[in-house]
Protein backbone atom coordinates (compact mmCIF):
# COMPACT_ATOMS: atom_id res chain seq x y z
CA UNK A 1 0.00 0.00 0.00
CA UNK A 2 0.93 3.23 -0.67
CA UNK A 3 1.65 6.23 2.09
CA UNK A 4 -1.37 7.85 0.90
CA UNK A 5 -3.66 4.77 0.76
CA UNK A 6 -2.00 4.02 4.85
CA UNK A 7 -2.39 7.63 5.73
CA UNK A 8 -6.21 7.27 4.21
CA UNK A 9 -7.00 3.95 6.43
CA UNK A 10 -5.61 5.88 9.42
CA UNK A 11 -7.79 8.78 9.21
CA UNK A 12 -10.90 6.49 8.82
CA UNK A 13 -10.54 4.35 11.68
CA UNK A 14 -9.69 7.72 13.41
CA UNK A 15 -13.41 9.00 12.49
CA UNK A 16 -15.56 5.84 12.69
CA UNK A 17 -16.04 5.65 8.83
CA UNK A 18 -14.82 3.29 5.97
CA UNK A 19 -12.18 3.56 3.56
CA UNK A 20 -14.20 3.50 0.95
CA UNK A 21 -16.74 5.79 2.39
CA UNK A 22 -14.39 8.66 2.87
CA UNK A 23 -13.04 8.30 -0.71
CA UNK A 24 -16.49 8.68 -1.64
CA UNK A 25 -16.65 11.75 -0.04
CA UNK A 26 -13.67 13.08 -1.24
CA UNK A 27 -14.20 12.37 -4.67
CA UNK A 28 -17.77 14.38 -4.20
CA UNK A 29 -15.99 17.39 -3.08
CA UNK A 30 -13.12 17.26 -5.22
CA UNK A 31 -16.12 17.39 -8.16
CA UNK A 32 -18.17 20.25 -5.99
CA UNK A 33 -14.57 22.30 -6.29
CA UNK A 34 -14.64 22.27 -9.71
CA UNK A 35 -17.98 23.74 -10.10
CA UNK A 36 -18.29 27.11 -11.56
CA UNK A 37 -21.05 29.74 -11.45
CA UNK A 38 -22.25 30.11 -14.96
CA UNK A 39 -23.31 34.21 -14.79
CA UNK A 40 -19.41 34.86 -13.65
CA UNK A 41 -17.59 31.34 -14.68
CA UNK A 42 -15.93 31.42 -11.18
CA UNK A 43 -15.56 29.01 -9.18
CA UNK A 44 -18.68 28.24 -6.47
CA UNK A 45 -16.69 27.34 -3.68
CA UNK A 46 -14.92 30.38 -3.65
CA UNK A 47 -17.28 32.32 -4.30
CA UNK A 48 -19.28 30.97 -1.39
CA UNK A 49 -15.72 31.52 0.70
CA UNK A 50 -16.03 35.06 -0.77
CA UNK A 51 -19.21 35.83 0.74
CA UNK A 52 -17.38 35.01 4.54
CA UNK A 53 -13.69 36.41 3.49
CA UNK A 54 -15.31 40.24 3.63
CA UNK A 55 -15.97 39.39 7.66
CA UNK A 56 -12.50 38.83 8.65
CA UNK A 57 -11.19 41.97 6.40
CA UNK A 58 -13.13 44.09 7.77
CA UNK A 59 -12.25 42.60 11.55
CA UNK A 60 -8.77 42.88 10.85
CA UNK A 61 -6.82 45.87 13.60
CA UNK A 62 -7.00 48.62 11.65
CA UNK A 63 -6.15 51.69 14.81
CA UNK A 64 -6.64 54.80 12.52
CA UNK A 65 -7.86 55.65 8.98
CA UNK A 66 -6.74 58.21 6.94
CA UNK A 67 -8.20 61.08 4.93
CA UNK A 68 -6.87 63.62 3.02
CA UNK A 69 -7.21 66.26 1.25
CA UNK A 70 -8.06 68.34 4.08
CA UNK A 71 -7.80 72.00 4.91
CA UNK A 72 -6.33 71.11 8.69
CA UNK A 73 -4.34 68.07 9.42
CA UNK A 74 -0.72 66.59 10.67
CA UNK A 75 0.68 66.05 7.62
CA UNK A 76 1.76 67.96 4.57
CA UNK A 77 0.42 65.74 1.93
CA UNK A 78 1.04 68.31 -0.86
CA UNK A 79 3.38 70.80 -0.43
CA UNK A 80 3.96 71.61 -4.31
CA UNK A 81 0.25 72.26 -4.29
CA UNK A 82 0.61 74.24 -1.33
CA UNK A 83 3.28 76.35 -2.47
CA UNK A 84 1.18 77.38 -5.70
CA UNK A 85 -2.04 77.90 -3.41
CA UNK A 86 -0.64 80.07 -1.22
CA UNK A 87 1.35 82.73 -3.58
CA UNK A 88 -2.60 82.80 -5.43
CA UNK A 89 -3.61 84.10 -1.91
CA UNK A 90 -5.65 80.67 -0.90
CA UNK A 91 -5.46 81.09 3.14
CA UNK A 92 -6.32 77.75 3.72
CA UNK A 93 -5.78 75.21 1.17
CA UNK A 94 -6.95 71.64 0.99
CA UNK A 95 -3.26 69.88 1.06
CA UNK A 96 -3.28 68.12 4.41
CA UNK A 97 -3.40 64.61 5.68
CA UNK A 98 -5.41 63.95 9.22
CA UNK A 99 -4.98 60.49 10.82
CA UNK A 100 -8.16 59.88 12.66
CA UNK A 101 -8.79 56.91 15.32
CA UNK A 102 -11.21 54.14 14.09
CA UNK A 103 -14.17 54.21 16.41
CA UNK A 104 -15.62 50.66 17.46
CA UNK A 105 -19.05 50.17 16.07
CA UNK A 106 -21.72 50.28 19.41
CA UNK A 107 -23.31 46.85 17.84
CA UNK A 108 -20.80 44.31 16.54
CA UNK A 109 -22.29 40.26 16.51
CA UNK A 110 -19.09 38.33 18.54
CA UNK A 111 -20.85 34.89 17.41
CA UNK A 112 -22.22 33.52 14.32
CA UNK A 113 -24.13 30.35 14.08
CA UNK A 114 -25.70 28.70 11.16
CA UNK A 115 -28.08 25.90 10.80
CA UNK A 116 -28.98 23.73 7.96
CA UNK A 117 -32.22 22.20 7.14
CA UNK A 118 -32.85 19.41 4.53
CA UNK A 119 -35.54 17.94 3.28
CA UNK A 120 -35.71 14.32 3.18
CA UNK A 121 -39.30 13.84 2.03
CA UNK A 122 -39.74 11.55 -0.98
CA UNK A 123 -40.66 13.90 -3.58
CA UNK A 124 -36.79 14.94 -3.14
CA UNK A 125 -35.61 11.78 -4.88
CA UNK A 126 -33.31 11.50 -7.81
CA UNK A 127 -31.73 15.00 -8.90
CA UNK A 128 -33.38 17.03 -6.46
CA UNK A 129 -31.62 14.87 -4.01
CA UNK A 130 -28.28 15.13 -5.48
CA UNK A 131 -28.85 19.14 -5.85
CA UNK A 132 -29.54 19.55 -2.30
CA UNK A 133 -26.92 17.31 -0.97
CA UNK A 134 -24.53 19.44 -2.93
CA UNK A 135 -25.76 22.56 -1.97
CA UNK A 136 -25.89 21.67 2.08
CA UNK A 137 -21.90 20.54 1.55
CA UNK A 138 -20.98 23.82 -0.14
CA UNK A 139 -22.37 25.57 3.16
CA UNK A 140 -20.86 23.65 5.74
CA UNK A 141 -17.67 23.83 4.07
CA UNK A 142 -17.76 27.17 2.98
CA UNK A 143 -18.71 27.88 6.69
CA UNK A 144 -15.63 25.54 8.02
CA UNK A 145 -13.16 27.59 5.59
CA UNK A 146 -14.42 30.76 7.01
CA UNK A 147 -13.79 29.39 10.88
CA UNK A 148 -10.43 28.29 10.14
CA UNK A 149 -9.48 31.66 8.23
CA UNK A 150 -10.67 33.01 11.46
CA UNK A 151 -8.50 30.88 13.58
CA UNK A 152 -5.49 31.94 11.47
CA UNK A 153 -6.39 36.13 11.38
CA UNK A 154 -7.39 35.99 15.30
CA UNK A 155 -4.12 37.52 16.29
CA UNK A 156 -4.64 40.07 13.64
CA UNK A 157 -8.64 40.65 14.61
CA UNK A 158 -9.51 43.54 16.32
CA UNK A 159 -13.15 42.10 17.38
CA UNK A 160 -13.05 38.45 17.63
CA UNK A 161 -15.64 35.66 15.44
CA UNK A 162 -16.67 32.20 16.56
CA UNK A 163 -18.50 30.17 13.90
CA UNK A 164 -20.95 27.28 14.91
CA UNK A 165 -22.54 24.87 11.97
CA UNK A 166 -25.39 22.48 12.48
CA UNK A 167 -27.31 20.36 10.42
CA UNK A 168 -31.01 19.06 10.64
CA UNK A 169 -33.44 17.25 8.30
CA UNK A 170 -37.26 16.71 7.96
CA UNK A 171 -39.55 14.39 6.06
CA UNK A 172 -41.48 12.63 8.14
CA UNK A 173 -41.72 12.50 11.48
CA UNK A 174 -39.17 9.52 11.10
CA UNK A 175 -37.00 12.04 9.33
CA UNK A 176 -36.87 15.24 11.79
CA UNK A 177 -33.23 14.72 12.97
CA UNK A 178 -30.17 16.42 13.82
CA UNK A 179 -27.57 15.30 11.35
CA UNK A 180 -24.36 17.58 12.60
CA UNK A 181 -24.63 19.00 15.99
CA UNK A 182 -23.86 22.88 16.40
CA UNK A 183 -19.84 23.20 17.00
CA UNK A 184 -17.53 25.66 15.46
CA UNK A 185 -16.39 21.36 13.91
CA UNK A 186 -16.86 19.64 10.94
CA UNK A 187 -15.21 16.56 11.30
CA UNK A 188 -15.05 13.60 8.27
CA UNK A 189 -17.05 11.46 10.37
CA UNK A 190 -19.75 14.38 10.46
CA UNK A 191 -19.40 14.68 6.17
CA UNK A 192 -19.48 10.99 5.36
CA UNK A 193 -22.71 10.67 7.86
CA UNK A 194 -24.28 14.07 6.83
CA UNK A 195 -23.69 12.94 2.67
CA UNK A 196 -25.22 9.24 3.12
CA UNK A 197 -28.15 10.64 5.19
CA UNK A 198 -29.13 12.85 2.60
CA UNK A 199 -28.63 10.31 -0.24
CA UNK A 200 -31.84 8.97 1.05
CA UNK A 201 -35.70 10.52 1.20
CA UNK A 202 -38.25 8.23 2.64
CA UNK A 203 -40.54 10.71 4.27
CA UNK A 204 -43.82 10.29 3.26
CA UNK A 205 -44.77 14.33 4.63
CA UNK A 206 -43.20 17.72 4.21
CA UNK A 207 -42.94 18.55 7.81
CA UNK A 208 -40.98 21.33 8.15
CA UNK A 209 -42.43 22.84 10.70
CA UNK A 210 -41.78 19.90 13.28
CA UNK A 211 -37.72 20.93 12.64
CA UNK A 212 -38.05 24.48 12.70
CA UNK A 213 -40.02 23.97 16.12
CA UNK A 214 -37.65 21.37 17.10
CA UNK A 215 -34.86 23.60 16.58
CA UNK A 216 -36.33 26.74 18.40
CA UNK A 217 -37.36 24.41 21.53
CA UNK A 218 -33.55 22.90 21.14
CA UNK A 219 -31.98 26.67 21.39
CA UNK A 220 -30.45 27.20 25.39
CA UNK A 221 -31.36 29.95 27.31
CA UNK A 222 -27.76 31.30 27.10
CA UNK A 223 -28.16 31.62 23.72
CA UNK A 224 -32.02 33.18 23.81
CA UNK A 225 -29.73 36.14 26.02
CA UNK A 226 -26.94 36.40 23.78
CA UNK A 227 -29.55 36.92 20.93
CA UNK A 228 -31.63 39.56 22.61
CA UNK A 229 -28.72 41.13 23.50
CA UNK A 230 -27.05 41.51 20.03
CA UNK A 231 -23.91 39.27 20.98
CA UNK A 232 -24.80 36.41 18.91
CA UNK A 233 -26.06 36.31 15.01
CA UNK A 234 -28.53 33.16 14.44
CA UNK A 235 -29.69 31.86 10.99
CA UNK A 236 -31.08 29.16 9.80
CA UNK A 237 -31.58 28.13 6.06
CA UNK A 238 -34.01 25.50 5.35
CA UNK A 239 -34.13 24.09 1.95
CA UNK A 240 -36.72 22.26 0.03
CA UNK A 241 -38.11 21.21 -3.14
CA UNK A 242 -41.73 22.40 -2.59
CA UNK A 243 -44.77 23.11 -0.71
CA UNK A 244 -45.10 22.10 3.34
CA UNK A 245 -47.31 20.48 4.84
CA UNK A 246 -48.67 23.38 7.08
CA UNK A 247 -47.32 26.90 5.66
CA UNK A 248 -49.02 28.41 8.28
CA UNK A 249 -47.62 26.70 11.21
CA UNK A 250 -44.26 27.26 9.18
CA UNK A 251 -45.01 31.22 8.50
CA UNK A 252 -46.22 30.72 12.68
CA UNK A 253 -42.75 29.11 13.80
CA UNK A 254 -40.22 31.29 11.97
CA UNK A 255 -42.11 34.90 13.04
CA UNK A 256 -41.74 33.89 16.53
CA UNK A 257 -38.20 32.23 15.91
CA UNK A 258 -37.38 36.19 13.91
CA UNK A 259 -38.87 37.62 16.59
CA UNK A 260 -36.46 36.65 18.63
CA UNK A 261 -33.45 37.65 16.81
CA UNK A 262 -32.83 34.43 14.42
CA UNK A 263 -33.06 35.05 10.70
CA UNK A 264 -35.17 32.07 8.73
CA UNK A 265 -34.30 31.60 5.55
CA UNK A 266 -35.75 29.47 2.20
CA UNK A 267 -34.39 28.29 -0.29
CA UNK A 268 -35.91 26.47 -2.81
CA UNK A 269 -34.52 23.49 -4.33
CA UNK A 270 -34.47 23.30 -8.34
CA UNK A 271 -37.64 25.19 -10.14
CA UNK A 272 -40.07 23.33 -8.50
CA UNK A 273 -39.15 24.54 -5.18
CA UNK A 274 -40.54 27.73 -5.63
CA UNK A 275 -43.70 27.25 -2.83
CA UNK A 276 -40.58 28.02 -0.56
CA UNK A 277 -40.65 31.76 -1.55
CA UNK A 278 -44.02 32.21 -0.33
CA UNK A 279 -43.92 30.35 2.34
CA UNK A 280 -40.64 31.82 3.71
CA UNK A 281 -41.58 35.68 2.85
CA UNK A 282 -39.94 37.56 2.73
CA UNK A 283 -36.94 35.45 3.07
CA UNK A 284 -37.52 32.99 0.52
CA UNK A 285 -35.96 32.33 -3.04
CA UNK A 286 -35.55 29.64 -5.79
CA UNK A 287 -31.99 28.37 -6.61
CA UNK A 288 -32.80 26.60 -9.73
CA UNK A 289 -29.29 24.62 -9.91
CA UNK A 290 -26.38 24.48 -7.23
CA UNK A 291 -24.19 26.61 -9.63
CA UNK A 292 -26.66 29.54 -8.16
CA UNK A 293 -26.19 28.82 -4.94
CA UNK A 294 -23.39 31.58 -4.36
CA UNK A 295 -26.14 34.06 -5.69
CA UNK A 296 -28.67 33.01 -3.76
CA UNK A 297 -27.20 32.69 -0.65
CA UNK A 298 -25.52 35.85 -0.89
CA UNK A 299 -28.79 37.75 -1.81
CA UNK A 300 -30.41 35.86 1.15
CA UNK A 301 -27.17 36.64 3.71
CA UNK A 302 -26.93 40.16 2.66
CA UNK A 303 -28.53 41.99 5.25
CA UNK A 304 -28.16 39.05 7.89
CA UNK A 305 -24.16 39.76 7.86
CA UNK A 306 -24.35 43.77 7.94
CA UNK A 307 -24.39 43.12 11.32
CA UNK A 308 -21.22 40.82 11.60
CA UNK A 309 -19.16 43.74 9.36
CA UNK A 310 -17.44 47.17 10.93
CA UNK A 311 -19.13 48.95 7.91
CA UNK A 312 -22.25 50.69 9.12
CA UNK A 313 -25.32 52.28 6.82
Amino acid sequence: KSTDDLALEAIARAEGVTVEDLKEYQQFWQDLESLQNPETNESVVEELREIFRQIIAERKKQTTSSRLPVREGEILAKPAEAVIAIRAGEREPAVWETVEQKEKPRELFGDFDVTVVADRSDSMKGNKAMEQRRAVALVLEALKDFADDLDDWRPELAYDLNVRTEAWSFGGEAEVNVLKTLSTQLSDRERVAVYKELATTPGNNTLDFLALEAIAKAIPDEDKAMLASRTLKKVIIVMSDGASDDPTRVQAVARTLRESGVAVLGVGITAKGQPVVSTYAPDGMVCERVENLPTVLGALLQDQLKDLLLKKE
